[in-house]
């Protein structure tokens, strides 16, 4: 789907321009964590401690803006369907200013970044795996970006599983972002 780093990476770019959504019979699966808090055992403490995830927009924005720039119909999918949280442990500026050239705009970026995946994501809305789990021969490909949420949702999602396999029996591009 190409590798270029867009707008994420190019502080002079306005990425708040409208999405447009080409009509082109192109679409790609994006699976979002439907994740909100995880627990860690806090051996310390001898308790659990609750933290609040979801997906990394820096995971997400550079494949989503090149997609849409190639053309690509975007489906958004969350366990349940239900527009996915931000992770804000991935949405400091740390994570937006590499190369070091950028740090001085990274948390500019950052925001932008944010906005723009945000929009794209009410624009277009989200299903269900299970609905994108029924039409998966409408889909070109797949790609899921992390965050900490994909490590307690994902691993036990049949309608994942499902996902999964086909795009792999099929022969269909498959990313899975860190």
């Amino acid at each position: 789907w190409g590798d270029d780093a867009h707008c994420a990476v190019d502080p002079e770019c306005d990425v708040r321009r409208p999405i447009a959504n080409v009509k082109n019979g192109k679409r790609v699966l994006v699976v979002i964590t439907g994740a909100e808090q995880f627990k860690v055992y806090d051996t310390k403490a001898d308790q659990f401690t609750t933290f609040p995830t979801g997906y990394f927009v820096r995971e997400l924005v550079d494949v989503l803006e090149a997609l849409l720039e190639d053309g690509y119909e975007v489906d958004f999918a969350t366990s349940d369907g239900e527009i996915p949280r931000v992770d804000e442990n991935g949405q400091t500026a740390r994570w937006f200013a590499l190369p070091n050239r950028f740090a001085l705009e990274a948390q500019r970026r950052a925001d932008v970044a944010r906005g723009y995946v945000e929009s794209a994501i009410v624009e277009r809305g989200v299903i269900s795996l299970e609905q994108a789990a029924l039409r998966l021969d409408e889909y070109d490909g797949m790609v899921a970006p992390g965050g900490h949420g994909p490590m307690f949702d994902f691993p036990e999602s049949a309608p994942l599983g499902a996902i999964l396999r086909h795009m792999h029996d099929a022969g269909k591009p498959t990313r899975l972002i860190c």
